[in-house]
């Protein structure tokens, strides 16, 4: 049982830090940590017994959360907050719903609290999911596109504070498929820019709604540690000229993972990442190049354009027990349009890292390198991918 809270724990904490994990990966988390927190008989006489359940079973039960986590952007961050689990009804072998509110600060001031969580239906063949975020963080700043992005005299210091809602309703078409209709909001402001000839032109100030759809196809073995299988994520956004909005723009975003055994112990994961912005879209809705999921030792925010391409192939082999290592090699594009794509400014990734595992989840201890003695050390959770 001390492990299963532990779990929890990490969980939560993988939850309000991790911006590589979809929302769908995340839930499946949640879902084997529930179905792992019960023993065996509990479990069986749930599903025998839908009927029996009594009323005080299904109030909400909390659990405190505290982590760590370390990043090259904020420095060491601490995690607290709660998280509940909950059952909808009383005639029902869906998932526990759950909703999650956490804090956190970093030493190189990074502020931000958040409220996610999934609420199941009776008879857990939809979801709704739903997350809140507000943050303040001191960030450098390169300026726009891979020239400014090189030049290392551009490094420059600039605010960012941040507010971000989204809502989805999620359908499991099938055990392997799902799509989920989204509604969103998003705020943004940057400021205090010491050079401000790279700020130029640029906006620095956003209020305004969107709505998508997202597509997800899993084959995936294992829902954090997966061994054979596909994951496919097709994300499509749009933020339509209503309110604040000034004029309308696009992003579409596109995951495709694979996983194959190797040889004993050994697995080889493939992933590839590409986004394209459309329209007037503002540049901090961008995804840039570096973070601890895709091109890892770089800083994340030091390389970005309106469109990214990132590719990446992972050696994970295990050791000893819970001890295991991986190595990895990839690289990635930025780029203004797709008539604009040069190959001779791809950046290039590699890197080592440790892996401990704690039940479903597991510490991870990366080292990344990218362009000219480029690197981070990056400490967190899970695989990246």
């Amino acid at each position: 049982m001390l492990r299963s809270y532990i779990n929890i724990i990490w969980t939560a904490a993988l939850l309000f830090l991790g911006t590589h994990t979809s929302f769908a990966q995340i839930q499946e988390v949640f879902d084997s940590i529930y179905y792992k927190a019960v023993s065996d008989s509990v479990e069986q006489y749930i599903k025998s017994h839908p009927n029996r359940f009594k009323p005080e079973q299904n109030r909400i039960k909390f659990t405190p959360l505290a982590a760590i986590n370390y990043s090259q952007e904020d420095g060491l961050g601490i995690i607290v907050g709660t998280f509940g689990q909950y059952r909808n009804g009383l005639d029902t072998i869906a998932p526990l719903s759950n909703i999650s509110a956490l804090g956190y600060v970093s030493t190189k001031g990074s502020i931000m609290v958040g409220v996610l969580g999934t609420n199941y239906t009776q008879s857990g063949i939809s979801r709704l999911e739903y997350s809140a975020s507000a943050r303040y963080h001191d960030r450098y700043f390169w300026g726009i596109g891979y020239r400014n992005g090189i030049n290392s005299a551009n490094k420059s210091f600039y605010t960012e504070a941040s507010v971000k809602v989204n809502t989805g309703y999620r359908f499991l078409l099938s055990p392997i498929f799902n799509i989920a209709p989204e509604i969103g909001f998003d705020y943004y402001n940057a400021d205090n820019f010491t050079y401000t000839h790279l700020s130029d032109g640029l906006t620095t100030n956003y209020i305004g709604f969107n709505i998508g759809v997202d597509f997800v196809l899993d084959t995936k073995d294992h829902p954090t540690s997966p061994t054979k299988g596909v994951y496919i994520n097709l994300n499509q956004k749009i933020y339509p000229r209503v309110f604040y909005n000034t004029d309308p723009f696009y992003r579409t975003s596109i995951v495709t993972d694979f996983y194959f055994k190797g040889w004993q112990g050994a697995v080889f994961a493939i992933d590839l990442f590409s986004e394209s912005n459309y329209g007037e879209s503002p540049w901090f809705m961008w995804t840039p190049l570096g973070d601890d999921a895709r091109m890892r030792g770089y800083y994340h925010g030091r390389y970005r354009d309106k469109n990214t391409l990132t590719a990446q192939l992972e050696l994970r082999q295990k050791i000893y027990k819970w001890h295991g290592m991986v190595v990895w090699g990839g690289a990635g594009n930025i780029f203004p349009s797709y008539k604009e794509l040069d190959i001779k400014n791809t950046l290039p990734n590699y890197g080592i890292g440790y892996r401990f595992e704690l039940g479903l989840l597991m510490f991870k201890l990366d080292a990344g390198f990218g362009r000219k003695g480029e690197w981070s050390i990056i400490a967190g959770l899970n695989h990246a991918f």
